[in-house]
């Protein structure tokens, strides 16, 4: 599943704001679809918008934070897939504040307690550079940022009407319609967009994207080449060289893609590394394949600030604190082809 950036486009401003900790509530998240008439006038209407509710439906029995995600699903010609999801910046001082939060809540899970003491030292203000790059901003999605605390309004419009994200599928070559040998699960490619719109995936990484000052996404904190030696690099490889971990990069937990023109916060696909199977969050599709979420995408979820139905283990693979401040909003519009 290859998802180019094609362009992103300033959106509007908003003011940080506190909100209630998220954290301390054990509700689920709650995600709302509207369907285009490209979809719900389809012929295969009802497959298709089965196949993306069971999506909707495995990812609000494994998350708990209480906040309402809108998105807009339409149909699309060419690819497999696409968001235009709103991001917006806060400073990592922010960011880590509110992940410190996190992490002195009763209910913490071990595996936020590991990657919050895998940030390191503190920061001592809002001019503090974060321990990747030295970039004092943190670019999340909406619907991350209300996840955290932070008021994120809905920021894409449609007919309208503002969602966190609008969602574009190519159901022609998925199945449903068709048979799924030789063609693409849908859920698990709606699954695969929802993500991102959440915040992991594609807009987990600001790797590559050209802003001034080189901003972090969350994913980006827990990017390692080796144990103790963080990973910030744009350099292609379809061996695994960067991956996903939570404790200082002792612990390789998946490996993320190196290929350029896919999204730098997928894992690497192409090829899928020696003891992987396919995984919902490939950076490249497998047809035929139907992946469900894994424990180590409801580790990202649940690093990144979201709190989760029932703990999920470790996975194991061998070798608000301010208000007033502007925020930037922006829309990310990510393609995907079919691999």
């Amino acid at each position: 599943m290859n998802r180019p950036l094609t362009r992103w486009a300033p959106a509007m401003l908003a003011c940080a704001a506190m909100l209630a900790c998220a954290t301390t509530a054990r509700a689920n998240i709650t995600i709302v679809p509207t369907f285009d008439t490209t979809i719900s006038g389809n012929a295969n209407a009802g497959a298709i918008e089965g196949a993306i509710n069971a999506a909707i439906a495995a990812l609000e029995a494994d998350i708990a934070t209480p906040i309402t995600v809108n998105i807009y699903f339409q149909g699309m010609t060419t690819g497999l897939g696409a968001s235009n999801t709103a991001i917006y910046g806060q400073t990592y001082f922010q960011y880590y504040n509110a992940l410190q939060a996190i992490d002195n809540a009763a209910g913490a899970t071990a595996a936020q307690h590991t990657a919050f003491a895998s940030l390191g030292a503190a920061p001592a203000d809002p001019t503090s550079g974060n321990p990747v790059n030295g970039s004092t901003n943190v670019y999340l999605t909406s619907a991350n940022n209300r996840a955290l605390g932070f008021a994120a309004a809905p920021a894409v419009t449609v007919g309208g009407n503002s969602y966190d994200s609008v969602v574009s599928l190519n159901t022609s070559i998925t199945s449903p319609p068709n048979a799924l040998p030789g063609f693409y699960g849908l859920q698990s490619v709606a699954t695969h967009e929802i993500d991102e719109v959440l915040g992991i995936g594609g807009t987990g990484s600001m790797l590559g994207q050209g802003f001034s000052g080189s901003p972090i996404g969350a994913l980006d904190l827990y990017r390692y080449s080796a144990a103790g030696v963080r990973s910030f690099t744009t350099a292609a490889s379809t061996s695994p060289t960067t991956y996903f971990s939570i404790d200082g990069g002792q612990t390789v937990l998946s490996y993320f893609n190196q290929t350029a023109g896919a999204d730098y916060a997928d894992w690497l696909s192409n090829p899928i590394p020696a003891g992987y199977a396919p995984q919902l969050q490939d950076a490249f599709g497998q047809p035929g394949t139907n992946p469900a979420l894994s424990a180590t995408e409801l580790t990202a979820f649940n690093v990144i600030g979201y709190g989760l139905i029932s703990a999920v283990p470790e996975p194991s693979r061998a070798g608000l604190l301010a208000a007033g401040l502007a925020l930037m909003a922006l829309q990310l519009r990510r393609r995907r082809r079919a691999g």
